[in-house]
């Protein structure tokens, strides 16, 4: 008798244990299932302040902002409402990297509003992509150019981050994986935006900048084209990140990043080769 009442204890012991312990593993979420209410929520896009960055970011977000309900609001509205789940956040930030002496990239920055730690893990903060859109300390103006196809890069890779763990917890070296297969286009890369003199023989066209843009804005079919973002004052801290986007469908083939340090801004002879290697 003694012997099965310590069997029953122990068994009653052992379901206790994995009942919490199957609690605990309930509450743990995946980053898709933790943004997979974005379309639900209304998105607030932060504005920056910089008046002519706003125009341009308010015109192209009403145009194209599609996967959830959006609002505009000021930082200061931000900065009081980024801590609650209720809202997903689009902000401009800049970026000061650990040994830069001051921030050298504008992000635009896609976010889950909550607290850094929460008890529900649902309703805790997450980032779920920033991309760079140009310097920090100044406008180029190609970032005006771009910015159309930064909104919508955010926007597919988000709806992607939403059914596949691979691509949340990937980021965008994961995301541009699917692109990659479909490389029968023409690529055309400013020269400006080269920090390597050994363009010959590579299956890529390389033109003056207006005219590399031109072919982007004109969302001319079955092209790629380069763009570069790199600080106007570069330090030893500072990176160089470099893109190749398709000007018809805003779909991202490329996206790499280097230090500055020891190399020049743009795409590198690594990158070229790489490129020409994919061009079909």
């Amino acid at each position: 008798m003694k012997t099965n009442c310590k069997s029953l204890l122990t068994i009653v012991i052992c379901l206790c244990l994995f009942s919490v312990a199957a609690g605990a593993q309930a509450k743990i979420l995946t980053k898709k299932h933790r943004i997979s209410d974005v379309t639900a929520k209304t998105t607030k896009v932060v504005l920056s302040g910089n008046e002519m960055f706003d125009v341009n970011y308010m015109t192209e977000i009403s145009r194209r902002w599609r996967i959830s309900p959006f609002e505009f609001c000021t930082a200061e509205e931000y900065e009081s409402l980024r801590k609650s789940s209720d809202f997903y956040f689009l902000v401009p930030v800049v970026n000061q990297r650990k040994k830069e002496a001051e921030p050298g990239i504008a992000m635009l920055c896609f976010e889950k509003g909550g607290k850094e730690e929460d008890a529900d893990p649902a309703k805790e903060a997450i980032e779920v992509i920033s991309i760079p859109y140009g310097p920090a300390e100044e406008s180029t103006g190609r970032e005006f150019v771009f910015l159309p196809a930064i909104i919508d890069i955010i926007q597919n890779y988000t709806l992607e981050a939403m059914t596949r763990d691979l691509i949340g917890y990937g980021g965008l070296a994961s995301y541009i994986g699917k692109q990659r297969p479909n490389w029968r286009r023409e690529i055309y890369i400013a020269e400006s935006d080269l920090a390597t003199s050994e363009t010959q023989g590579n299956k890529i066209n390389y033109l003056e900048q207006d005219e590399v843009d031109a072919i982007f804005e004109s969302g001319e079919p079955g092209t790629l084209v380069g763009y570069t973002v790199s600080p106007v004052n570069p330090d030893n801290g500072s990176v160089c990140y470099k893109m190749l986007i398709s000007s018809d469908t805003h779909e991202l083939y490329f996206f790499a990043k280097h230090n500055l340090k020891n190399n020049g801004a743009g795409f590198l002879k690594a990158d070229i080769k790489f490129i020409s290697t994919l061009k079909k």
